[in-house]
Protein backbone atom coordinates (compact mmCIF):
# COMPACT_ATOMS: atom_id res chain seq x y z
CA UNK A 1 0.00 0.00 0.00
CA UNK A 2 1.28 3.44 -1.22
CA UNK A 3 1.50 6.27 1.72
CA UNK A 4 -1.30 7.88 -0.31
CA UNK A 5 -3.31 5.11 -0.15
CA UNK A 6 -2.68 4.52 3.57
CA UNK A 7 -3.85 8.37 3.97
CA UNK A 8 -6.82 7.66 2.15
CA UNK A 9 -7.51 4.88 4.24
CA UNK A 10 -7.19 6.51 7.16
CA UNK A 11 -8.60 9.80 6.56
CA UNK A 12 -12.59 10.18 5.96
CA UNK A 13 -12.55 13.15 3.87
CA UNK A 14 -10.31 15.70 5.66
CA UNK A 15 -10.93 14.01 9.21
CA UNK A 16 -8.61 11.80 10.40
CA UNK A 17 -10.37 9.17 12.18
CA UNK A 18 -8.49 6.16 14.52
CA UNK A 19 -10.74 3.52 13.87
CA UNK A 20 -9.51 3.60 10.32
CA UNK A 21 -5.85 3.53 11.47
CA UNK A 22 -6.77 0.48 13.48
CA UNK A 23 -8.81 -1.39 11.10
CA UNK A 24 -6.02 -1.01 8.31
CA UNK A 25 -3.71 -1.88 10.59
CA UNK A 26 -5.18 -4.90 11.63
CA UNK A 27 -6.27 -5.61 8.17
CA UNK A 28 -2.29 -5.48 7.08
CA UNK A 29 -1.34 -8.90 9.20
CA UNK A 30 -0.55 -11.17 7.22
CA UNK A 31 -2.28 -14.63 8.49
CA UNK A 32 -2.02 -18.00 7.36
CA UNK A 33 -5.39 -18.87 9.68
CA UNK A 34 -8.23 -17.33 9.43
CA UNK A 35 -9.85 -15.85 12.20
CA UNK A 36 -12.47 -18.47 12.29
CA UNK A 37 -9.42 -21.50 12.68
CA UNK A 38 -7.81 -19.04 15.19
CA UNK A 39 -10.85 -18.85 17.04
CA UNK A 40 -12.03 -22.72 16.89
CA UNK A 41 -8.71 -23.71 18.51
CA UNK A 42 -9.34 -21.60 21.78
CA UNK A 43 -13.06 -22.49 22.39
CA UNK A 44 -12.04 -25.95 21.74
CA UNK A 45 -9.15 -25.48 24.28
CA UNK A 46 -11.66 -24.07 26.72
CA UNK A 47 -14.51 -26.34 26.08
CA UNK A 48 -11.84 -29.51 26.39
CA UNK A 49 -11.46 -28.37 30.43
CA UNK A 50 -15.17 -29.16 30.61
CA UNK A 51 -15.22 -32.25 29.41
CA UNK A 52 -12.06 -33.38 31.35
CA UNK A 53 -10.87 -35.00 27.83
CA UNK A 54 -7.28 -34.99 28.24
CA UNK A 55 -6.80 -36.52 25.17
CA UNK A 56 -8.65 -34.26 23.44
CA UNK A 57 -6.51 -31.03 25.21
CA UNK A 58 -3.52 -33.47 23.73
CA UNK A 59 -4.36 -33.47 20.24
CA UNK A 60 -5.04 -29.11 20.28
CA UNK A 61 -1.13 -28.75 20.30
CA UNK A 62 1.50 -29.11 18.24
CA UNK A 63 4.30 -31.34 19.00
CA UNK A 64 7.21 -29.27 19.91
CA UNK A 65 4.34 -26.54 21.71
CA UNK A 66 5.23 -24.37 24.74
CA UNK A 67 3.45 -23.49 27.90
CA UNK A 68 3.92 -20.71 30.33
CA UNK A 69 1.87 -20.51 33.10
CA UNK A 70 2.49 -18.41 36.66
CA UNK A 71 2.40 -21.67 39.04
CA UNK A 72 5.21 -22.94 36.51
CA UNK A 73 8.34 -21.45 36.63
CA UNK A 74 10.09 -22.64 34.04
CA UNK A 75 8.30 -23.08 30.28
CA UNK A 76 7.14 -26.19 29.16
CA UNK A 77 8.32 -27.50 26.29
CA UNK A 78 6.89 -30.01 24.17
CA UNK A 79 3.74 -31.76 23.91
CA UNK A 80 4.54 -35.02 26.51
CA UNK A 81 5.75 -32.08 29.19
CA UNK A 82 2.50 -29.95 28.88
CA UNK A 83 0.28 -33.36 28.78
CA UNK A 84 1.88 -34.42 31.99
CA UNK A 85 0.50 -31.22 33.84
CA UNK A 86 -3.33 -31.85 32.30
CA UNK A 87 -2.45 -35.30 33.50
CA UNK A 88 -2.01 -34.25 37.08
CA UNK A 89 -4.73 -32.08 36.94
CA UNK A 90 -7.19 -34.64 35.95
CA UNK A 91 -6.43 -36.71 38.68
CA UNK A 92 -7.70 -34.39 41.29
CA UNK A 93 -11.05 -34.54 42.38
CA UNK A 94 -14.28 -32.46 41.97
CA UNK A 95 -14.43 -31.30 38.14
CA UNK A 96 -13.97 -27.95 36.29
CA UNK A 97 -16.17 -26.31 34.05
CA UNK A 98 -15.11 -22.91 31.74
CA UNK A 99 -17.50 -19.74 30.82
CA UNK A 100 -15.80 -18.09 28.07
CA UNK A 101 -16.24 -13.97 28.21
CA UNK A 102 -14.25 -12.86 24.91
CA UNK A 103 -11.51 -14.03 22.73
CA UNK A 104 -9.82 -11.66 20.47
CA UNK A 105 -7.93 -12.37 17.52
CA UNK A 106 -5.30 -10.88 15.58
CA UNK A 107 -3.31 -12.89 12.66
CA UNK A 108 -2.67 -15.96 13.95
CA UNK A 109 -2.75 -14.96 17.85
CA UNK A 110 -5.29 -14.56 20.09
CA UNK A 111 -6.06 -14.07 23.48
CA UNK A 112 -8.83 -16.01 25.34
CA UNK A 113 -10.41 -14.28 28.54
CA UNK A 114 -12.35 -16.72 30.28
CA UNK A 115 -13.20 -18.12 33.96
CA UNK A 116 -12.50 -21.85 34.54
CA UNK A 117 -14.27 -22.72 37.71
CA UNK A 118 -13.03 -25.20 39.83
CA UNK A 119 -16.29 -27.59 41.50
CA UNK A 120 -14.89 -29.09 44.80
CA UNK A 121 -16.00 -32.51 46.38
CA UNK A 122 -18.08 -30.28 48.95
CA UNK A 123 -19.62 -28.55 46.40
CA UNK A 124 -18.05 -25.23 47.01
CA UNK A 125 -16.70 -23.55 43.87
CA UNK A 126 -13.35 -21.52 43.33
CA UNK A 127 -13.08 -19.54 39.98
CA UNK A 128 -9.77 -18.24 38.43
CA UNK A 129 -10.06 -15.84 35.65
CA UNK A 130 -7.42 -16.54 33.38
CA UNK A 131 -6.49 -14.57 30.08
CA UNK A 132 -4.79 -16.82 27.65
CA UNK A 133 -2.23 -15.88 24.90
CA UNK A 134 -2.33 -18.61 21.91
CA UNK A 135 -0.48 -18.46 18.93
CA UNK A 136 -1.68 -21.20 16.66
CA UNK A 137 0.68 -22.70 13.69
CA UNK A 138 -0.21 -23.70 9.76
CA UNK A 139 -2.07 -26.92 10.80
CA UNK A 140 -4.34 -24.71 12.83
CA UNK A 141 -2.76 -26.77 15.98
CA UNK A 142 -1.53 -24.11 19.34
CA UNK A 143 1.97 -23.26 19.13
CA UNK A 144 2.61 -21.55 21.89
CA UNK A 145 0.15 -20.63 24.68
CA UNK A 146 0.85 -18.32 27.85
CA UNK A 147 -1.46 -18.09 30.74
CA UNK A 148 -1.80 -15.08 32.83
CA UNK A 149 -3.55 -14.77 36.40
CA UNK A 150 -2.54 -14.14 39.82
CA UNK A 151 -3.63 -14.14 43.15
CA UNK A 152 -6.67 -11.56 42.79
CA UNK A 153 -7.58 -13.70 39.55
CA UNK A 154 -9.02 -16.14 42.52
CA UNK A 155 -12.08 -15.84 44.42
Amino acid sequence: MSFDQYKQTIYMGNEFNYKNVLLSMHGSIESYNTEKNVKAAMIQYADSWNTGDIDKIKSLFSKNATFSNPMNANLMEGIDAIHSLWLAGNEMPGHIKTEVHETVICGDSGLLDFTINFHNPDNTVVALKVREFFSINTDGKIQSLEAYWDKHSIT
